[in-house]
This record gives C-alpha cells, structure tokens and sequence, in this order.
C-alpha cells in the first residue's frame, strides 16, 4: 500500500509539472513555471510528511483571488482571452495543490493538467510540443491507472491517501514482524504482503498507451479538415506563433539581405523529376536541368526610391492548375511557411499547380512571377512546375520580331517605367564604362548589358561584404556604393546593375530568390536555406528577358564555406517538415491521403460483391491490372487494392481462427466430460471412506473444509502411516478436475488410486469397528 501510494503522489507531481511547462513554452511566459515549487511543496509538506493543513476557509479565498485574477485578464481582446483561459487553469492548479488530496481532488488535477495542454495545443504547432506531448500522454496514461487502481485499493484501506497514516507506521518498533495473514474490510479480502504495483499492472499501462496514440492518431487523420492550420485565429497577430518564418520579403530594403544569409533556416525542399517519365534526375543530371548553382526566381522588384525596392502590379493574371504542357523537366517544392503569396521556380516556366490548396496558381505574364493565392501562411505549401531549363533560348525567329517592334514602336508602357532611374550621375558613369569598353557603337543590347555586368563583377574595383556601413547618408544608398565604399551584398550590386541598364535604355529589373542548394543524398531533394538568398537582374535585351548576376565570385564562396560550418541537421529538418505537414495539412490532402483511398476501398468492395453475386471476381482483374503497372503500387489505386486484400486476408484468418476454435472448443468439451466422468469418481470412493469410518458428510461444509474434519478426525492414525494431508490432496485434485477444468493424467490418477488405497488400508480398523 505504502509504494502505490508514494508512486501516485510523486506520478501526478511529475504530470502536473509536465502540464505546467508545456504551457509556460506555448505561452513564451514564466508564469506557469511556478507551479513547480509549489507542486514539490505541497508533495512533501502536505501529501507525504502531513506537516501542513490548509484551512478550508483560506484556500477558498485563494480560489476567488484565482478567478479574479483571471476575470481581469480576460478584459482583453483577441488571444488574452485563450490565455486568461489558461491562466485560470494555473491558479485552479494551485488552489488543488494547496488542498490535503483525496482521490476526487486527484481527478481534478489531473483534469486540470490536461486542459492546460489543451491550451498549449492551441498556443503553438512547434515541433518540441510533438515530443512533449508524447511524454506527457506517458505520464498521463500512467498516472490514470494509478488513479484507477487507488479506487481499489481505497475499499480495503480508506486511510490510502492519508499522510498521518504513514507517519504512524514509520513510528512502530523496528523489532516488529510484518504479519503475512490476510484480512477483510469492506468486503475485500487483501493479502498483506500482496503488490499492488505488479509487471502485470506496468504492462497493461504500456498497452494502454500504445491503444490511445493508435487511437489518437486515428481520430486525428480522420476528423474532417474545417478549421485547421490557423490554430492561432484569435490572435490579433495571426502570425505571431504560427510556424517558422523564413527571412523572405516582398518589399526590400538595402541591407535586409545581410540578415538573412547568417541563418542556416530551410525555406524549401524541391525534387527535379524528368518531365517525360516523371523520374527523377541523376545527380550528375541535375547542373543541365536546373543549372550549378540554381536560381529559385522568387519576387519581381521594378519600383525604386531611396534604397527600397517594391514589387510592380499588374492586372493581366493567368490561372495556371494543370500541366498541359509539360516541359522537359518538372520540379516539386515544398515551400515552408512563409510570409509572401510568392512562390519559387527555376528555368523558364511552362505550367503549374499546387498540391496543397488552393491548387490554383496565379501567373504574372510580364513579371513571369508565380504566385498564390492561399490565406494560410501558417504551413507548408507543395507545388510543381513544368519549365525549361536555364540555358533554353527561346525561339530565335521570335526574338528577332521582338526586336524590330522595339526599334519600329519603341517600349510598351510596361517596360518604358522599368527605364526610370534617380541617380544621373549613375547613369553618366555607365556611359562612360561603356564608352571605354567597346568601340562599335551599334553593339547589341545584350552585349552591353554583359559589359556592365562584367564591370561590376570582374573589374576588381568591387568587394562581396556583408558590412552594412554608410560612407555617405546624404546621398541615395547606390551612389554611396559605387563612388565611395565600393563594397556590399548582392542587393546593391543587382540594384546598381538595373540602375545602370535603365539609364542606357535597357528596362530592368531586380528579382530576389535564392541561388544554390544542398543536395540531400538520403531523400534526393535539394535543399534551400536563408544562407542561399541572393538577388539578381533581368534586362529586357533583344526582345526578351536576361539572367545578370553581376556580384562577384565571393559571395558563392562565402555561401558555400557558411553551408559547411553547420552540423549536418538534415533529420531535425526532415522532422520538423513532417511535423508541420503533418498538423496543417489541409482538406484537400486529406482527400487526397485518406478520403479517396477509403471511398476507391469501398468502391472495389462494392464492385466485387455485386461481381460475387454474378459469379465474377473482379479484385482479380485489379490485381493483375496492378502487377503489370509498377509505377500504380504506391498509387491511390494501389493503396485502395492493398486495402482491400488487407481487409480480405484479416477477414480470412479471423474466419479460421473462429472455426478453429470453436472445433477444438468442441473436442475439449467432449474430452473434458469423459475424463471428468472417469476422474471425479475417486471424490465419491473417497466420500464413502470416510463415510464407512462413520464421518458423516455434513452439507454446510465445502469439501476442502470436510477434508479438514477428515484430518483433524483421523489425525494419528494418518500421522502414524505417513499419510497426513493426503484427504486434503485428493480434495485439491477434484477441485482441479471439477472447477478448474483440468481432467488428470494418467500418472495422476495412479497416484490417486494408490492415496485412496492406502487410505483404506489405514482406516479399515475404523470401518470395521463402525460396521459392527
């Protein structure tokens, strides 16, 4: 009695203060923290050592002070509501902590530790709550057997719970001797020396534990997707604790992108698949599919004032949500949360569409961006997109149409606003750099693009930094970088590149992505980190768009050497992913995961039972329609078949076990009653011994009781033969055969004969005398 009780109390501290810290971490406050010295408090001085005993009167005036407290939080709006909810649940804690516990106040913290994490839930969908519930529905599930099995217990001990027992039993003489006798109260028989906490207990709290995360986990697939994925829609900052963030924006500021490139947070996991065969493509394949160093085009930046950069608007919106026209290579991203409608892609984009809803894309033909228009940025987000690769030059012919229309009309007005440029003085060092690089004035477009490009990267006169340091704040940030400091990031070399274009009649652009990945050889994706954002141009030269990258080699290098210093984290990135996808995911992947495989499971049910009554077998056709089409076994179709043949082989072997059960339940039953006919019958020669020796069998008696007047009676003339105990042996064998179903064997029964005979031998005196 005393290990269960001990083992309760300290098993319910531990969840309680379980239950605290999972909400003090949701909540990102220290408030629920000191639920830990109280609970460790209250244990010894309360519940084991009885040294305190609130006045009932004080811990309900703590009761009121909890709910004024809350009451006063929850004046707020928004999200201090969920939190004055919660916090009321932390004082109700402390008030039941205060308090000598009975088994109803046991109930009531551990409900009240529940709902804190309940709360919790609520609060965050950060991967370390995945791993602190797991340990909490532990603690939990442990605590409520306790709990359960205390409820026993408390019928043969209603002083269980009581800590002035204890000290009782801890002042008796160390010279007494524990009793080993058995005793009833309440009806309940209990053995002194018997274990409550036994590894048969132990082990059915582990099986418990493994039914309800089957069970949990079941529920949680299955519920219908109504509101999920925004789980903080009552905050008035419905971004502030939704998942990570990485360092991406749509508007830009000079300088932002230094922040960004000292963080190691994965943006987003892309496969490139063969566009033809859905394959993937080998390692040594990937540079021509997607380049050396990838460009994800993210963000189309064409509007520039005082070192900030926006993005242009357009009207003219494509809806882009099939791949009819598939292109030589296919890549799935799966994008983590991100504060931006935009998405990333490589190449020369083709066709598109989600995975996660909406499935339907937005393109922008002029700014070539693909965005979307999702209201949840909360989780992760899957997509395709058909493309060509970066080195595809579109149809010739075409460009040069392009051409003659530009030089015949001039810029449409789209592209002539891309022509604005602040800086003069920029735009009369550019001629200047062209002036001394080329001497035929009738150079092509591109060509002295690719000069400035070059200037900037290649000349030596500039350096890859990431010192943000101002030389001259009274000038615009770009002129302080080409005429004094000579040194930055990406951002100002591609917004002095598409300054310079603009001001010799080049439109241009800067576009904000990320370029280069890691290569994952265990999952085959590449791998897009904060530490890859990188900015870029786009000049519109001889009729169409131009990749320029005009920030020198230091920066691949630098990015390459920071992607080293990290320890290889590629299963905490894996975990965290499937820990997002897995709470967020949304309607549309349900059906897609769940839903359609359970109504194609019902489906081939329903075909096959109406095909049985037709004589026919149609799971046969599907199963070899399936055998010959590998590419379908991890299909939603192939799914549904492994279903069903699942369902059809546990149906099967259920059937069997069944009928073999009940067949040998038969034979047992039939052999059981023949052996039973055959061996009680030395309970009857045993009765009329003793009945010829003149001991009547008195009716109130058990048998195992008249065997015991048998040995008292008979007692040193079976002390005499040796035979004492052997009545009390022969009843114990026919309480086997009778009622525990255990018919004896063949040795057994020559054992038996040989007790009775020996018996008789030894009382034949007594049936003599008794005849007479």
């Amino acid at each position: 009695m005393k290990t269960l009780r001990l083992t309760l109390f300290f098993s319910l501290t531990l969840q309680i203060c379980l239950a605290a810290g999972i909400f003090a971490a949701a909540e990102e406050a220290p408030l629920a923290l000191f639920t830990f010295p109280v609970a460790l408090a209250t244990l010894v001085l309360i519940d084991l050592l009885g040294w305190v005993r609130p006045y009932p009167a004080l811990v309900n005036l703590a009761g009121l002070g909890s709910l004024g407290l809350a009451l006063s939080e929850f004046g707020g709006g928004g999200e201090s509501r969920l939190l004055a909810g919660g916090h009321l649940l932390v004082y109700l804690a402390w008030t039941f902590l205060l308090q000598v516990k009975d088994l109803r106040r046991m109930w009531w913290l551990f409900a009240l530790s529940v709902l804190q994490v309940a709360v919790g839930a609520v609060l965050t969908i950060q991967p370390w709550f995945g791993a602190a519930l797991f340990v909490y529905t532990m603690s939990a599930v442990w605590t409520m057997s306790l709990l359960s099995l205390a409820r026993a217990a408390l019928l043969s001990d209603p002083q269980l719970l009581d800590p002035r027992r204890v000290l009782a039993s801890t002042a008796k003489s160390p010279d007494a001797v524990p009793s080993r006798s058995s005793q009833a109260i309440n009806g309940v028989r209990t053995d002194e020396q018997g274990r409550w906490i036994s590894p048969r207990v132990v082990g059915g709290g582990v099986v418990t534990l493994v039914l309800t995360l089957l069970v949990g986990m079941t529920f949680f697939v299955l519920t219908p997707r109504v509101w999920i994925g925004n789980l903080n829609a009552m905050s008035d900052n419905p971004h502030r604790r939704g998942g990570a963030k990485t360092g991406f924006g749509e508007d830009v500021k000079l300088g932002d992108i230094g922040q960004i490139t000292e963080s190691h947070e994965l943006v987003l996991t892309a496969k490139v698949l063969n566009g033809e065969t859905g394959q993937p493509v080998p390692v040594e394949q990937l540079a021509a599919a997607v380049g050396d160093e990838p460009l994800f085009r993210g963000v189309v930046l064409e509007d520039y004032k005082d070192g900030h950069w926006t993005k242009g608007v357009y009207d003219d919106n494509t809806w882009r949500e099939s791949f009819d026209g598939s292109g030589p290579v296919q890549v799935n991203i799966t994008l983590q949360p991100l504060d931006s409608q935009v998405l990333f892609y490589t190449g020369t984009a083709i066709a598109a569409m989600g995975f996660t809803e909406p499935t339907q894309l937005i393109y922008h033909p002029q700014s070539l961006a693909l965005e979307t228009n999702r209201h949840n940025l909360n989780e992760p987000y899957s997509y395709a997109v058909a493309s060509y690769p970066p080195d595809f030059i579109p149809d010739p012919q075409r460009r040069l149409q392009w051409k003659q229309i530009v030089r015949a009309q001039g810029f449409s007005p789209s592209l002539k606003k891309l022509l604005f440029t602040p800086s003069p003085r920029l735009t009369q060092f550019s001629r200047m750099i062209l002036d001394r690089s080329t001497e035929d004035g009738d150079s092509d477009s591109e060509s002295t693009a690719r000069v400035l490009e070059s200037y900037l990267r290649d000349s030596g006169q500039f350096s890859y930094t990431l010192d943000l340091s101002v030389t001259d704040p009274t000038i615009d940030p770009i002129e302080d970088f080409v005429f004094n400091r000579q040194r930055g990031h990406c951002e100002y070399f591609a917004s002095t590149l598409a300054l310079m274009l603009r001001g010799v009649d080049i439109p241009a652009r800067v576009i904000r992505g990320f370029k280069g990945a890691e290569f994952n050889s265990q999952t085959g994706n590449l791998e897009v980190r904060d530490l890859h954002a990188h900015a870029w141009v786009e000049g519109f030269v001889d009729g169409g768009w131009r990749t320029f990258d005009p920030t020198p080699g230091e920066r691949d290098t630098a990015v390459a050497t920071k992607a080293k210093e990290v320890p290889d984290t590629t299963l905490a990135d894996q975990t965290r992913s499937f820990w997002f996808q897995g709470m967020n995911y949304s309607k549309s992947q349900q059906d897609q995961l769940v839903y359609a495989p359970l109504r194609k499971v019902g489906e081939i049910m329903k075909t096959n039972f109406e095909g049985l009554m037709n004589g026919e077998f149609p799971l046969l056709s599907e199963i070899k329609k399936l055998s010959t089409s590998p590419r379908q076994w991890f299909s939603g179709e192939g799914g549904a078949v492994a279903i069903v043949l699942l369902l059809a082989l546990a149906g099967t072997v259920w059937l069997v076990k069944k009928l073999l059960r009940r067949w040998k339940g038969w034979t047992r039953a039939r052999d059981l009653a023949h052996r039973q006919a055959i061996t009680v019958e030395f309970y009857a020669r045993l009765m009329q011994l003793l009945h010829r020796c003149g001991l009547a069998d008195i009716q109130t008696l058990t048998p195992r009781e008249f065997a015991h007047r048998a040995e008292e009676r008979f007692q040193s003339k079976l002390q005499l033969a040796g035979l004492t105990g052997t009545t009390l042996g022969l009843v114990e064998a026919f309480y086997a055969v009778r009622f525990g179903d255990r018919p004896l064997t063949t040795d057994q029964l020559h054992s038996v004969d040989q007790q009775l005979h020996q018996l008789e031998q030894t009382l034949a005196r007594d049936t003599t005398t008794h005849a007479r």
